[in-house]
């Protein structure tokens, strides 16, 4: 007797995480959120429809990641499938007519979501029109890293999974594999506003200094300061915290609460507040980044992180 395809476990995850869409868009600050489905054989065909933080309208189609991991450690890879199977040729020209009918749907992006035992663990807008492009760009890289023996013993193409072409969202043994997630200006990485709150900010201002001439007293009056600052978009912070996923970019210190990490900006926040020019740094690498007598040296090694990630 042939094996299901589904598991009744297996279906159980995919409507809690289904289940946990809507919610999750609320908290990245979308509104008039509506929910659709349609159940077919073996699939449901999940659409949901919304106004981003902005106000921009958008169509999304749903798309299921799956993730594995590299043994007992965080770090591993997820991906979703683009197509079921490629029917002979190019998969580029099955893929293609595939992504032409969910523009005629209406559909303006695709929703990857990562879900584990803690909820959606990441959800990435991709713009419809860009998809194949960047999967084109992703199969031509592993073409290299596999041609370069740099995937250990894997022989095939993973974007081509087989001939079921898939769309790899994560990847920590290739991550200049999964590049578009933050040099893609179209692509982004959907984050809960309250993400970055209580966090410190990237500022002199957040240094304290100590007056030793006074060690202290009860009851101290209060006083007004005017403080200046540069201007920064939390979007900005948001994703460089979410991209180092509580470990440090510079000595790998990990944490798991949030408030840990100080996002750098390595040329100053006045020069550029840009996903490009931000690490996400544990508070001793910020001091010595800002204070060290080698902070020139440790700069440039860091904008040498921050392409690496980007």
């Amino acid at each position: 007797m042939p094996r299901a395809f589904r598991t009744p476990k297996s279906l159980e995850e995919e409507n809690k995480t289904r289940a946990a869409i809507v919610p999750f868009l609320e908290e990245c600050g979308f509104t008039e959120i509506r929910d659709e489905r349609k159940s077919r054989s073996s699939s449901v065909e999940h659409t949901v429809r919304a106004c981003d933080e902005n106000g921009t309208p958008l169509v999304m189609g749903v798309r299921l990641c799956w993730r594995k991991r590299f043994g007992k450690s965080d770090e591993g890879y997820s991906a979703f499938q683009m197509l079921f199977k490629v029917k002979s040729g190019e998969p580029k020209d099955s893929i293609q007519p595939k992504l032409d009918r969910e523009t005629k749907k209406g559909k303006t992006h695709w929703l990857a979501v990562n879900r584990d035992e803690n909820g959606i663990r990441e959800a990435i807008l991709l713009p419809i029109g860009n998809v194949l492009p960047i999967w084109m760009r992703q199969r031509e890289i592993y073409d290299r890293l596999v041609s370069e023996r740099k995937l250990g013993s894997r022989k095939t193409n993973p974007a081509l999974n087989g001939n079921s072409p898939a769309l790899y969202v994560q990847d920590d043994r290739a991550p200049e594999a999964v590049e578009f997630r933050f040099n893609h200006r179209e692509v982004r990485i959907l984050v809960p506003l309250s993400a970055g709150q209580g966090a410190t900010d990237d500022s002199f201002d957040d240094l304290p200094t100590i007056d030793f001439s006074s060690l202290g007293s009860d009851g101290a009056p209060r006083f007004q300061r005017v403080v200046s600052g540069v201007k920064r978009d939390p979007a900005v912070r948001r994703a460089v915290i979410h991209r180092a996923q509580g470990k440090c970019e510079r000595c790998e210190t990990h944490r798991s609460f949030s408030g840990f990490l100080d996002v750098h900006h390595i040329l100053g926040a006045e020069k550029s507040d840009r996903v490009w020019n931000c690490v996400a740094v544990c508070p001793n690498c910020h001091r010595e980044s800002h204070f060290s007598p080698d902070s020139d040296a440790i700069n440039m090694a860091l904008l040498q992180v921050s392409a690496k990630n980007r």
